[in-house]
């Protein structure tokens, strides 16, 4: 049906909309003329709107002229009408601006209250330009509006419920605007009829506005995929395949061309060869350490090791990092945590001071790394799904803390990646255990790279052959001041106050969404309190 309605509007001219248009205009004129009501309508459109677009950063702008038939009938006809109503408001209704919001007076049934008879008959002879006779009708009326105004304003002061209407903020991300529960909760003996007669169509229009919102681009489920940027970076890797579909010109695919082989000709075999000395040393050397007897030996060169391992590790990742604030860096015994963005993560970290990494246990290459690290360190690494291993996490994390020689316990309290955009909840395990807790920002530059790891459509190989590949990974490290828990506080606060620290240090959004909804349905509780939120705000 939407084909079909898309190849019909193709055949549609201009030339005939614009005609149309016109004998329309003049219809209602018409009309105008003869309810002897002071307007008119405006016939002459406004100056075709020239298009400016830059193809790429630099580059100067060009007129860009639609060639599809539906792309300019989208363009040009709705914003002709845009154009129209914003005559209309500008030259006829902006002294009654406020009042025209008000979509009470709009309510035939408050408008039969403020309005005589003989006007109300005077509407119904004209089925086409109701609306509009309406609006008039209102201006005509300025002093009754004004009145009745008055008295919608003394309405609200007594807690009566009265309908505003804004024409501005349709869709507005930035506020990350949720519904909110009224303090005043639903009488629980309400009777179905009382609730039906005080229902009006308007009291569905927050709703529908949160919800067209959510289908369009909610928050949550766009923090799981790479966030796409806002100019080309040579690698269209955030992007679809720039040969087939993003061809602008001869001379920027040729660009284009001898990037793609600088980084898989040049950089893809030596940041291979780098990363695979840096993988050896790291699992011969984690064979060999267990073996020697002395324990402070042992541990110096664990230590040593360690850091020379995963800075190779990291050059051969073409990661690089910019640390802040070391004097805040986490002490022995503490528990640093951090946002989480990638794998890479731990390795990033683990170049400036040895961690003992906590999470849960992996499979392939870093399921390797792993097992060789926990030869030689006290790492904890636990299945997800197994409840006794989570119980033993917990307690060898109280006796870690307690010891202030051993290294400080490296966490992601979020649990899953997220695209380096926001910081979702922290769960509330690691805030739990007691001692001070070590805030780490993590915050990515993606121009040079995407370090964004979804392991629901790529494998960790194919991970890492995108990053080896990439320009470079680029990343900044601020090390935040040590946070305790305060009196009276809870372990649920605790974490948030912290998360809040760490968003507003790396330029994220701070969001209360649980991080497990990328690989599980939304839990019943979260359903039952937007059903909850849902039947107080009908009251």
């Amino acid at each position: 049906m939407v084909e079909s309605a898309k190849q019909e509007l193709q055949t549609i001219p201009l030339k005939d909309v614009h005609s149309k248009t016109i004998a329309f205009v003049e219809k209602i004129n018409t009309h105008l003329d003869a309810s002897e009501l002071d307007s008119e309508v405006e016939t002459e459109l406004r100056v075709e709107r020239v298009h400016r677009k830059k193809r790429m950063a630099g580059e100067l702008a060009f007129n860009d002229i639609p060639e599809n038939p539906l792309d300019r009938f989208r363009i040009y006809v709705f914003c002709r009408v845009i154009d129209q109503i914003t005559i209309s408001i500008d030259k006829r209704f902006s002294v009654n601006r406020d009042i025209i919001r008000d979509t009470a007076f709009l309510d035939p049934r408050r408008f039969k209250e403020i309005v005589e008879n003989s006007l109300l008959n005077l509407l119904e002879k004209y089925d086409n330009v109701n609306f509009l006779a309406t609006l008039e009708l209102l201006e005509k009326h300025n002093k009754t509006l004004q009145f009745h105004l008055e008295e919608v304003s003394l309405r609200q002061k007594q807690g009566t419920r009265i309908l505003m209407f804004s024409f501005a903020g349709i869709i507005d991300h930035e506020s990350d605007h949720e519904l909110e529960a009224p303090k005043s909760p639903v009488p629980s003996n309400i009777s179905y009829e009382t609730l039906s007669r005080n229902f009006q169509l308007a009291d569905i229009c927050e709703f529908l506005k949160s919800g067209i919102e959510h289908i369009i681009e909610d928050e949550v489920t766009k923090r799981f995929d790479a966030a796409e940027l806002p100019s080309w970076n040579l690698l269209s890797r955030t992007n679809i395949n720039y040969t087939s579909v993003q061809f602008i010109s001869f001379r920027l695919t040729m660009i284009w061309v001898l990037g793609f082989l600088v980084r898989y000709l040049i950089f893809l075999p030596v940041r291979v060869t780098i990363l695979t000395i840096g993988l050896g040393f790291l699992l011969a050397s984690m064979s060999i350490l267990p073996l020697i007897p002395n324990v402070n030996l042992r541990f110096w060169l664990c230590k040593w090791v360690t850091l020379l391992s995963f800075r190779i590790i990291s050059r051969g990742l073409s990661i690089v990092v910019n640390f802040h604030n070391r004097e805040n860096m986490a002490k022995g015994g503490g528990i640093c945590v951090a946002n989480h963005t990638s794998p890479i993560d731990a390795f990033i970290l683990g170049c400036d001071r040895n961690y003992a990494l906590i999470g849960q246990m992996q499979s392939g290459i870093m399921g390797t790394v792993q097992k060789s690290l926990l030869k030689a360190q006290d790492h904890i690494f636990f299945e997800r799904s197994e409840l006794k291993d989570r119980l033993l996490v917990v307690n060898r994390m109280r006796e870690h803390v307690e010891d202030s020689r051993k290294n400080p316990i490296l966490i992601f309290p979020e649990g899953t990646c997220i695209n380096n955009t926001s910081v979702m909840m922290f769960k509330k395990g690691s805030f739990e255990v007691g001692g001070v807790i070590y805030p780490v920002a993590i915050k990515y530059d993606a121009i040079f790279g995407n370090p964004f790891w979804n392991s629901a459509k790529e494998s960790m190989l194919l991970y890492i052959v995108n990053m080896v590949t990439s320009w470079a990974i680029v990343c900044d490290v601020w090390y935040l001041p040590a946070a305790e828990k305060l009196p009276g506080e809870d372990a649920v606060q605790f974490a948030n106050r912290v998360k809040k620290d760490i968003a507003r240090q790396g330029g994220l959004v701070d969001m209360s969404w649980d991080g497990g909804l990328k690989r599980e349905a939304v839990p019943p509780k979260f359903l039952q309190e937007q059903q909850k939120i849902l039947a107080n705000k009908i009251n």
